[in-house]
C-alpha cells in the first residue's frame, strides 16, 4: 500500500503535520464518553449519538484497521476537510474501508436527530473522542503539539484521523 499518497495529499491541502501510524499506537481511553456526555453540547447529536455506537463498542472495529493518517491543523475545518478528501480517494483508489473521524463541522448548529435531518449525510463522521480515542495521549505519543487552552486567544492544534485497512 502506497499510504505516502495520502501523507502528501494532506500536505498539499494545508496540514501542519500528517503522517502514517499503526492503529496499535492510538491510544483509546472509554472516559472520553464522560467529557463527551457531561462536558459538550454536541452530545446526542448525529454526529455523536449514543444511540448509533458507543466507545467500548467502537475500539473494537477501529481496532480491525491496520493503519491510520492523523492530521494536524490549527483550524477544525481545515482538518476536517482534509480527512475527508483523503477518506474519498481512499476509498476511489480501492481502500473501501477507509473512514475518517473528525469533529463534524457542516453546520453551525446540527439539525439532525436522525440521518434524514443531517444536512451533509455524507460527511457526516463521528469525533475521534466520542469513539473512545484519546487524542491528547495519541498525539503526544507521536510527539506532535496539543495543550489544554486556557484562553481563547491561544493558537488551537486541531487533529482528524482517517482509518486506512
Amino acid at each position: 500500500m502506497d499510504m505516502e499518497r495520502y501523507v502528501n495529499l494532506a500536505y498539499e491541502m494545508g496540514a501542519v503535520d500528517a503522517l502514517i501510524v499503526e492503529v496499535p499506537e492510538i491510544v483509546f481511553d472509554h472516559r472520553t464518553y464522560l467529557k463527551c456526555a457531561w462536558g459538550c453540547p454536541e452530545f446526542g447529536q448525529l454526529k455523536c449519538s449514543p444511540d448509533l455506537i458507543k466507545p467500548w463498542e467502537a475500539e473494537p472495529l477501529l481496532r480491525r484497521y491496520r493503519l491510520a493518517l492523523l492530521i494536524h491543523t490549527h483550524r477544525k475545518e481545515l482538518a476536517n476537510e482534509i480527512a475527508w478528501e483523503v477518506e474519498r480517494r481512499a476509498f476511489l483508489d480501492g481502500h473501501y474501508w477507509a473512514f475518517a473521524l473528525y469533529d463534524c463541522h457542516g453546520c453551525d448548529v446540527c439539525a439532525a436527530s436522525s440521518r434524514q435531518d443531517c444536512a451533509n449525510p455524507e460527511k457526516a463522521r463521528p469525533g475521534e473522542d466520542f469513539l473512545g480515542i484519546d487524542v491528547y495521549a495519541t498525539v503526544r505519543k507521536f510527539g506532535l503539539p496539543i495543550e489544554v487552552l486556557t484562553h481563547k486567544e491561544q493558537r488551537q492544534d486541531r487533529y482528524a484521523f482517517v482509518f486506512l485497512e
